[in-house]
């Protein structure tokens, strides 16, 4: 079986079937704010879930309780 080659178009249309659409960044300014600041919260909620945990074992020594408190 003969694996056909693909055409430089139909490589161009499966790239921009790959990357993220960036235009409501561009054209909304809500959808902008809400970008940003879903992705500041994102960023907190990652570090809140590390500095407990190394917080509760620096107060403690205890990994038992670190997996207690991750419960």
């Amino acid at each position: 079986m003969s694996r056909t080659a693909m055409t430089e178009p139909a490589k161009g249309r499966l790239l921009r079937g790959l990357v993220i659409d960036t235009s409501p960044l561009r054209s909304s300014p809500a959808f902008r704010r809400i970008f940003i600041a879903r992705t500041i919260s994102i960023f907190g909620l990652g570090m809140l879930a590390v500095a407990v945990p190394l917080q509760i074992f620096e107060l403690t020594g205890s990994t038992l309780q670190v997996g207690a408190a991750r419960r």
